[in-house]
């Protein structure tokens, strides 16, 4: 949650990277002063938003990014949604490990590493188009496991 609050505010991947890290840094300083009787995602996203913020000064020169208010929105919208959330993370994670491999790889370069669809094409050895269609078809299967998984822990039931 806290990272997809980061994500979505803090456009370069490598800045994004530095504000979730300054972010778990200051959660696990700061954990003694935290009141368990208050929730503890908006604790975090509160540390969250300050580093963002401090990120946004930091960049201000390069280019527009969101104010104040914005922020304030995307964290309202990501506290909302949490729990809701937290279950397709859940059934994500699942799914990721039900893939094949290559399949992951593929997936990890993309997504984690940030590479762009060429790039991976040059390292796997295949067109980009290859590539594209690979990634169309394992996120398709994803959200139709992470579907099925939810939809199947909604009801009470066992997930697929």
């Amino acid at each position: 949650m806290i990272e997809a609050y980061i994500r979505s505010l803090v456009p370069d991947a490598h800045d994004r990277d530095d504000v979730l890290q300054e972010t778990a840094k200051q959660v696990a300083v700061m954990f003694d002063q935290y009141d368990p009787e208050r929730p503890f995602a908006n604790w975090a996203v509160g540390i969250a938003r300050l580093r963002v913020l401090e990120c946004r000064n930091r960049r201000r020169r390069e280019g527009k990014m969101f104010g104040g208010d914005m922020l304030n929105t995307v964290a309202t919208a990501i506290l909302e949604v949490q729990p809701e959330m937290s279950q397709r993370i859940a059934a994500m994670e699942q799914c990721v490990k039900k893939l094949k491999p290559r399949h992951r790889t593929l997936l990890d370069l993309r997504h984690t590493d940030d590479l762009d669809v060429t790039t991976i094409a040059e390292r796997v050895g295949v067109k980009p188009n290859t590539i594209s269609v690979a990634l169309y078809k394992i996120r398709t299967k994803l959200a139709e496991c992470i579907k099925r998984r939810v939809e199947a822990e909604d009801r009470g039931g066992g997930a697929s």
